[in-house]
């Protein structure tokens, strides 16, 4: 899965580098957002944003689940919402150590009113 997953990432054009255990860091964009991390354990992706939130990637429950070839669209799946997450399109919220996310056109997670929220720029001031 982890090399399927490299093959399209690298078309996304961010700057990573692979830990030893073979989890993928993208650097912060911003210090308040901390580094992005996509781990491959139990069989899926788990993508970590800083501290703030995370989310899974688990083939047969993502993108076509009919599909013949599962990991294929549970890495399709992933690279889609990444390049989403580096476009600034997905808005991150955190508030006493509850975090969420959601996509700038559909704000499905509403977070608490005190939350702090930020994109991967960076934190939301306004």
């Amino acid at each position: 899965m982890r090399e399927r997953f490299l093959e399209r990432f690298t078309t996304l054009g961010v700057r990573f580098s692979v830990d030893p255990d073979g989890a993928v860091r993208v650097p912060a964009r911003h210090a308040s957002v901390g580094a992005l991390i996509a781990s491959f354990e139990n069989d899926e992706i788990s993508v970590f944003i800083g501290e703030i939130t995370h989310c899974h990637f688990t083939p047969g429950a993502c993108g076509d689940i009919d599909s013949t070839d599962p990991v294929g669209e549970c890495v399709a799946e992933a690279t889609r919402y990444l390049r989403e997450v580096f476009a600034d399109r997905y808005i991150f919220w955190s508030a006493a150590h509850v975090g969420g996310s959601y996509h700038i056109d559909h704000p499905v997670d509403t977070p608490p009113a005190r939350a702090q929220r930020f994109l991967w720029s960076g934190p939301i001031t306004a």
